[in-house]
């Protein structure tokens, strides 16, 4: 009933219908039907601005781009700043759509041409190896990639590769074998046909990284010449000695991961497989080159051949038809190597139980090993979201020089003033020239409490100037929940908003660590706070951690209703044969984020934990009981759950994790991938595409913008007008994900009380 006041007197204008009317006069009439005329136009605008906005969301949870994309452009701004705004969020959207196929055709026309040159140049291993670096670009590239790999050159390409890695690998030229085989592995990913080469090759490389650094150094430095690159500063061994990184590892610590193993693996691959792997491994280091160079004994042609005849005749009665093997055959078996090796090639024990060990857990899964003790703590840090050290981030640069790529929040080394891009030139006043990344790690990080001297080199406006720092080494929370803007130092002072005038919240979650859910409340509680509307979860790039974290986190979003298809269920585990080990479920009571609309972006390094988020929210989604559009590339496809024991050894620890169940999506989907698949892990709702050189330039950007400048006291620098701007993912089409998640919301969440579209307009009297 639509009631209207004149003068003194009420006259209800519905049930009575034109009697009404005919009591009014004339004036009073008009003006009536005028204001009447007005409402209903609102009410009409107001439903084309509702159907609009959900034909738009429709589109996009449709995985219909173009049709999306069509929706937009029906949209004509009035006059008020936000539709103003939101049409100039549209508009650049297009526009750097446009970028994108502007750059993949310019990128396409120059690797084309490369490619060809390459294939051109006499055959030779570094023509080979040229052309499949193009092949490989050119195949992110395309749009249609199946087609690309059906192209004579690439048929004819591939087996001459291949050829020429197998010579490669038997003249024990393994760098360049895995180089080729590395590239035919990408190229071919799918069916997986390269990936046992690659692994083969990856075995000797580990081994004489780990026990012939020297050898390994100047093999690489030979490669990178022939190349055309600089060649390596010379090898430094400080730190780098096996002797080292192997020292505590025993016999009972091997016993315990290898029969633990064999009993609780997933898959029961059973202990004679896992025992012939080990074997095997064996025999692959001692035909690996650069061994002798730790073990002498290796080099006697003698020895070495009578210690491959002792593994080959373990091998022999291990796999007899008519033997089973018990777990006392392994104590049997370690005795048995233990005196073939002291009679012969005289291997240091915890090399042999290493590499044995190695050998054994391979046969398994991608994702079961020991982590040795020099692996722990790097280990720990992926998990807990913890370690001890100084805070930085380094990596190699293009020089093979220890460049720090940031310094990490409330750290040591935030605070005395190191700078992303500072160089570190010596450690305690020893140089790292010649460093590879573990070893700075090693020599860098200590034990809580302890000092380490660093110098640094810096260069600001072409001049270079040194700094010494002496840091005290301390336990470093890092924080896995971050957003948009960094405002400060400490590890809540963000902005939240990636678009602060329509309340849209913009969350990372780098891992699932102890303390994510609680980092993530207190930003949901800010986020809140200042009116949140829609939220963006970004979880690219986020390789996992723990389930318990993936179910908290989901817990947010999905609140538990009566009629709950899933009821409740975010991931359930199973075992071979289906059975199901554990269901875990939404935690009642803590879905602060119930009703919002989201956007999830998730690509090809969304692994493990961040599959289960994803998959979870896309498929309470599709059931009507979250609001939300999953968005960019498929995941990963790790569906297995690993469980971690400790294994104490001489003075050290080490850990097993091994794989122990698969697990599924509320759908019951199982998002594992499997060698030569082509279904596996979490597809979004929209594929939204990313050139290769887009998502290195967004990611580096995101990286430095999220470093808070100081001083070299530590004290924060006002932003400089140089420094890295979030907002340039947006405006300068860098992630074009990004910016479709943030069109996507600003259509939902906007008012735009004078929007125009393309619909009827209502009759007008004038």
């Amino acid at each position: 009933m639509l009631a209207v006041a004149e003068g003194a007197r009420e006259t209800s204008i519905g049930a009575a219908g034109a009697g009404g009317l005919r009591m009014l006069s004339r004036a009073s009439r008009m003006s009536l039907l005028a204001g009447l005329s007005v409402s209903l136009a609102l009410v009409a605008a107001a439903h084309a601005q509702t159907d609009w906005a959900s034909a738009v969301w429709q589109a996009a949870y449709g995985g219909n781009e173009q049709g999306m994309l069509a929706q937009l452009d029906k949209f004509h701004p009035g006059d008020d700043a936000r539709s103003q705004s939101l049409a100039g969020s549209i508009a650049s959207l297009r526009a750097n759509i446009g970028k994108r196929e502007e750059a993949r055709a310019e990128q396409m026309k120059t690797v084309e041409a490369e490619f060809d040159k390459a294939l051109a140049e006499p055959a030779s291993d570094e023509s080979l190896s040229k052309a499949l670096r193009s092949a490989v670009e050119l195949q992110m590239l395309s749009i249609d990639k199946k087609a690309r790999l059906a192209d004579p050159r690439y048929v004819s390409l591939k087996a001459r590769a291949a050829a020429s890695a197998r010579a490669a690998e038997d003249r024990g030229d393994l760098f360049t074998a895995s180089e080729l085989f590395s590239r035919l592995d990408t190229l071919y990913d799918i069916s997986s046909e390269y990936r046992k080469d690659v692994r083969r090759q990856g075995t000797r490389l580990v081994m004489m990284r780990t026990y012939s650094p020297q050898h390994f150094w100047d093999l690489r430095n030979a490669r990178r010449v022939a190349e055309g690159e600089k060649p390596l500063p010379p090898y430094n061994p400080m730190g780098d000695s096996w002797e080292e990184k192997l020292a505590g590892i025993n016999r009972p610590m091997v016993m315990r991961a290898l029969t633990r193993s064999a009993t609780e693996h997933v898959d029961q691959v059973g202990l004679t497989a896992m025992l012939v792997g080990g074997l095997d491994a064996l025999r692959t280091m001692l035909t690996t080159d650069g061994i002798p160079a730790a073990f002498p004994r290796v080099a006697d042609e003698g020895a070495r051949a009578r210690m491959l005849d002792a593994i080959e005749a373990e091998k022999t009665r291990l796999t007899h038809p008519m033997r089973q093997t018990r777990y006392t055959d392994l104590d049997a078996l370690l005795d048995h190597l233990d005196a073939a090796n002291r009679e012969t090639v005289q291997i240091a024990e915890e090399a042999l139980l290493h590499e044995f060990a190695n050998g054994a857990m391979a046969q398994l899964d991608d994702f079961s090993a020991i982590i040795w003790p020099d692996e722990l703590a790097s280990f720990n840090r992926s998990t807990q979201g913890t370690f001890v050290g100084v805070g930085i981030q380094i990596q190699l640069d293009d020089l093979a020089r220890i460049k720090v790529v940031t310094p990490l929040e409330d750290t040591p080394a935030q605070h005395a003033g190191v700078r992303p891009g500072d160089l570190i030139t010596r450690v305690n006043g020893k140089t790292t020239e010649g460093f590879s990344l573990d070893q700075a790690v090693n020599v860098i990080t200590g034990p809580e409490g302890t000092r380490v001297n660093l110098t640094l080199e810096r260069e600001v406006e072409g001049v270079k100037s040194e700094k010494e720092m002496d840091l005290t080494r301390r336990r470093i929370d890092v924080t896995s929940v971050k957003g948009w803007r960094k405002l400060g130092l400490g590890e809540g002072a963000w902005d939240w908003f990636v678009d602060p005038d329509a309340h849209i919240g913009y969350v990372r979650l780098t891992g699932f660590t102890d303390h994510t859910d609680d980092d993530f409340d207190r930003a949901i509680g800010q986020m809140r706070g200042a009116g949140l509307e829609g939220m963006i979860l970004d979880l690219r790039f986020n390789p996992g951690g723990l389930m318990d974290q993936a179910v908290a986190v989901a817990s947010r979003f999905i609140d538990l209703k009566p009629g709950n298809p899933y009821g409740g269920l975010v991931v359930s585990t199973h075992v071979q044969g289906d059975r199901v080990i554990q269901r875990e479920t939404v935690e009642p009571g803590h879905a602060t984020l119930s009703g919002i609309p989201i956007v999830v972006l998730v690509n090809e390094g969304s692994a493990s934990a961040s599959e289960i988020v994803s998959g979870a929210l896309k498929d309470y989604a599709e059931s009507g009981e979250v609001r939300g559009v999953l968005m960019g590339e498929r995941t990963y496809g790790k569906g297995s759950v690993q469980n971690v024991w400790r294994l104490p050894g001489q003075g050290v620890e080490a850990a097993l994790k091994l794989t122990t169940q698969y697990y599924r999506l509320p759908d019951q989907k199982s998002i594992h991938r499997r060698p030569g698949a082509e279904q596996w892990g979490v597809d979004p709702n929209l594929n939204v595409e990313m050139l290769p050189k887009q998502i290195a330039d967004a990611f580096l950007l995101r990286q430095n913008a999220d470093v808070v400048r100081t001083d070299d006291s530590g004290k924060v620098i006002a932003t400089a007008a140089d420094a890295p701007n979030p907002d340039d993912l947006l405006t300068k089409g860098l992630d074009l994900q990004l910016q479709h998640a943030v069109v996507l919301l600003q259509t939902q969440v906007r008012t735009v009380a004078q929007a125009q579209l393309d619909a009827p307009k209502p009759a007008r009297e004038n």
